[in-house]
């Protein structure tokens, strides 16, 4: 236990290293505003992400309504190029098969087969798809001779490259 002697009371200047009563009573004057500014400032950063979480939540809403709205285009796209009288064959740029309607399944023979690419197409249909697609223009047509059980069948080809432009 330490001697009174070492105790000095709260109200005692020691040597200026205690800090007088108007000193303490101005350093928590200070908290108090500091703690009232960063209440403040917490208080608006709460309503900001109040703001933020409900624009995220509409923006949301309206990429699934638009999501939805792309499927059901797609879908009524793809009943459109499944019901068209002709064969059409969609390629990607790497020339990977997007779709074959019913009918140019019909019109190359190929039935029900997994066809991902150009190649899987030639093999399966007996017809050098390659060749007809690589190098060639924007717009161009060829004609083939396909022979099948039926006998020697033609079939007219038209290849046309479309370009995507981006809507603003």
């Amino acid at each position: 236990m330490l001697p009174y002697s070492h105790v000095v009371p709260i109200n005692s200047v020691n040597n200026g290293s205690l800090h007088s009563p108007g000193l303490l009573a101005d350093a928590f004057s200070e908290f108090i505003s500091a703690s009232s500014q960063l209440e403040a400032s917490y208080r608006d950063l709460q309503k900001e992400v109040a703001h933020l979480g409900f624009e995220l939540a509409e923006r949301n809403a309206a990429l699934t309504r638009s999501l939805a709205e792309n499927d059901r285009i797609r879908v009524a796209l793809q009943q459109i190029i499944d019901s068209m009288p002709c064969g059409v064959l969609v390629l990607d740029s790497g020339e990977t098969v997007v779709t074959i309607n019913p009918e140019g399944r019909r019109l190359l023979e190929v039935g029900k087969a997994q066809i991902d690419s150009l190649q899987d197409l030639s093999a399966l249909s007996k017809v050098d798809f390659a060749s007809l697609v690589s190098g060639s223009g924007n717009n161009v047509d060829n004609e083939v001779c396909i022979a099948s059980s039926a006998g020697k069948r033609w079939i007219a080809i038209g290849n046309r490259k479309l370009s995507c432009t981006s809507i603003p």
